[in-house]
């Protein structure tokens, strides 16, 4: 049985086709980058648990930047995004349009309020 291999990875297939299809892996392309770089190939474990631990770190990045816009219910990613959308027609109409909403309940409350005597002029 012939052995196919990586060298830039360090590992044998025992298939052509699995070989190939380790080419096109975000690991292979990584350890390519490290190989132009005069540096050690990684392992698949040693990737696996690079690629955790990136993730980890653009999550908490994320989670300091996000915002969401009650008025829209919408979630950004980053506060550019979230400034751009304030200055968004739809944002401020739907704006006006829960201000609107809003004055209309206070008053039908005050309008409640002094039918049952309880104004505020005391």
């Amino acid at each position: 049985m012939a052995t196919y291999t990586c060298i830039t990875c360090r590992v044998a297939f025992g298939d052509a086709d699995v070989q190939r299809a380790h080419y096109k892996t975000d690991w292979h392309r990584y350890n390519l980058k490290r190989k132009v770089a005069d540096m050690a190939p990684v392992t698949a474990e040693g990737f696996q648990e690079r690629v955790r631990a990136q993730r980890a770190v653009t999550e908490q990045e994320s989670k300091g930047t996000a915002t969401y816009c009650t008025v829209c219910s919408k979630k950004f990613a980053s506060f550019n995004a979230y400034e751009n959308h304030l200055k968004s027609r739809r944002h401020v109409e739907l704006e006006k349009k829960a201000v609107r909403a809003v004055s209309r309940q206070v008053e039908m409350m005050n309008e409640k309020n002094l039918e049952k005597g309880l104004g505020g002029d005391g």
